[in-house]
């Protein structure tokens, strides 16, 4: 019993620790789970950004390379531009080249204007062969590469006013010199600005036209921040969009991801409350690189509904981790409810088996006590009936003496009896009995008894006979018991009652009412256990065995009691209808 108690000590003292651990591993592989499930979910958001910037830039590639070859088929021959020639309904494919290189002129012209005779800077960004700016009388002010005397001669008409334009782009002056060249009046007819291309150079503004015609006619989404794509020298071939402006910051959703190595999105940032995703895809040419796409996603509204399911999945995740502690509280606290029922159940088996013990013990000793007694109690009617003293005063003496003995003899064979019919297992013999005329009987031999305390006896029987199954000795045991308390609980005189009424459900009820001192509240629920007595000679043991014997009959006892007010016990037996 010691070793159970310890291992029971050591388990109440291991079984929280265990149950917290467990559900701390299982609340933390819950939360594994959850983060796992949002990286995937953010990481399917970004393929998914990247398969729509890879659809924008493939769109792109193929369609500036079908432009490109559109352009470079071409085999017109163009007769030199006059201001006549400016109409832009009238521009070809082909024009559009040279619109752009138009374009690139004036603004060479304008910054030339304005920086005065070094315009290196702006030469620096163009892709030509020459460059060359000439006076009002065809000379050449800045120039850089050579300018062959033929062209330089188509120049000097520009400078004087003979032609506004002169583009000779898709069929050379010579065709043994293949260069090509655009010329253009400078603004107020102060000279002319003359470029030359050779098929490098002619082929780069051939891509460059494609790529911005390609941006003119295409719509790409309001999902898409900015389209630009830069040469191998980083100079703009074409843009849409444009960049946002302000200071540059790290955008937090997703930034992990986008910078695995081999991934094509470059960086995540945030410019004020937009956040964009800037993916780069390589711009290829006749199979050669010939710049970088970089495509601008906004991931305003993504990053806000991956946060939205982030929250939700957190909430989630949280409630049922609690959900999973309560559930482990709960499991704690019914296991442990669990093992008190199975320590008292332990305690109570033990002093079943410890009085069990004791009451085959006793029982022998009470099997051995009865023979003394009876020839105690024979000796003490012998010298009662055989020894009387002859005096008169010593006759009353003699007298209270022999009466006393033969009255303990009386007592000590009760109590005998009643440890023996407590220790006693036999069922009852059950069988069709009058329960008035048992009382009746009862009452015949307890009258005496009675009324030599002073205590009355009424009786209320029914006009009716009810009739039980019972085994008339030991409800007779048991019914007397209920009398004898009544009676010992009535200090002086007192009136003890005892009625018989048929109740529902075919139960007849056998009540004991006495006017004695009563049972206070908080005894009530003991006044049946073994061997509780509030007496001062008292076993406790006629109340204990009554309720057993009338268990046993299939009836059931109640008491109802007030301190000083007396008592009353109900016997309920079924009746045989």
């Amino acid at each position: 019993m010691i070793f159970s108690d310890a291992m029971m000590g050591q388990r109440r003292l291991f079984q929280p620790m265990i149950i917290a651990l467990t559900a701390l591993v299982f609340a933390s592989l819950f939360l594994i789970m959850t983060l796992m499930d949002l990286r995937r979910i953010e990481d399917l958001v970004v393929d998914v950004l990247k398969m729509q910037a890879f659809t924008i830039a493939d769109s792109i590639q193929k369609t500036s390379r079908q432009r490109y070859d559109h352009l470079i088929s071409k085999d017109a021959h163009h007769e030199p531009f006059s201001e006549w020639h400016m109409d832009e309904n009238a521009f070809s494919e082909q024009e559009d080249l040279s619109r752009t290189l138009i374009a690139w002129l004036k603004s060479l012209d304008i910054q030339h204007a304005t920086d005065g005779n070094n315009p290196e800077d702006r030469w620096a960004s163009g892709q030509f062969s020459a460059i060359a700016i000439l006076d009002e009388s065809g000379k050449i002010v800045n120039q850089t590469g050579t300018i062959p005397s033929d062209i330089l001669a188509h120049g000097a008409a520009l400078s004087k006013g003979l032609l506004e334009i002169d583009v000779h782009l898709f069929n050379p002056l010579d065709s043994e010199n293949p260069l090509q060249f655009i010329g253009i009046r400078r603004q107020g007819g102060t000279g002319a600005i003359l470029m030359i291309l050779d098929h490098v150079s002619l082929r780069y503004w051939n891509i460059r036209t494609a790529v911005q015609q390609t941006f003119s006619d295409r719509l790409w989404g309001k999902d898409v921040v900015y389209l630009s794509i830069e040469d191998t020298s980083g100079n703009v071939m074409g843009q849409t969009g444009s960049l946002p402006k302000g200071e540059m910051e790290e955008c937090l959703l997703m930034a992990s991801r986008i910078r695995e190595p081999g991934s094509p999105a470059t960086q995540c940032v945030k410019v004020g409350d937009v956040r964009f995703l800037e993916l780069s895809f390589p711009f290829v040419m006749d199979d050669t690189p010939v710049g970088t796409i970089r495509i601008g996603l906004e991931t305003q509204e993504t990053g806000r509904l991956l946060l939205k399911h982030r929250r939700h999945a957190m909430f989630w995740a949280g409630l049922m981790m609690i959900i999973g502690f309560l559930a482990m509280w709960l499991l704690y606290r019914t296991q442990n409810r669990h093992i008190r029922r199975i320590q008292n159940m332990q305690e109570a088996l033990h002093h079943a088996e410890k009085l069990s013990s004791l009451g085959k013990l006793g029982a022998e000793v009470a099997h051995e006590i009865r023979n003394p007694l009876n020839a105690v109690s024979m000796a003490a009617q012998r010298l009662q009936r055989e020894f009387e003293p002859e005096t008169e005063t010593r006759q009353a003496e003699y007298h209270h003496i022999t009466h006393v003995i033969r009255d303990e003899v009386r007592r000590l064979n009760n109590i005998v009896e009643d440890f023996l019919s407590l220790s006693r297992t036999s069922r009852p013999d059950l069988r069709p009995q009058s329960i008035t005329s048992l009382l009746d009987s009862i009452l015949f031999l307890l009258q005496e008894e009675s009324a030599s305390k002073g205590i009355a006896i009424e009786k209320k029987w029914p006009l009716n006979d009810p009739h039980a199954r019972m085994d008339s000795a030991k409800m007779r045991q048991a019914f007397i018991n209920l009398i004898r308390n009544a009676m010992e609980s009535i200090s002086e005189t007192g009136v003890i009652t005892i009625a018989v009424d048929s109740v529902e459900n075919g139960m007849i009820a056998v009540s004991f009412q006495d006017t004695g001192s009563g049972i206070p509240a908080d005894q009530e629920r003991q006044i049946f256990d073994p061997y509780f007595t509030t007496k001062k000679n008292g076993t406790g043991l006629g109340l204990c065995i009554a309720h057993e014997i009338i268990l046993a009959h299939g009836g059931q006892i109640r008491v109802a009691s007030e301190s000083g007010q007396g008592a009353t016990f109900e016997v309920l037996l079924p009746g045989l209808g």
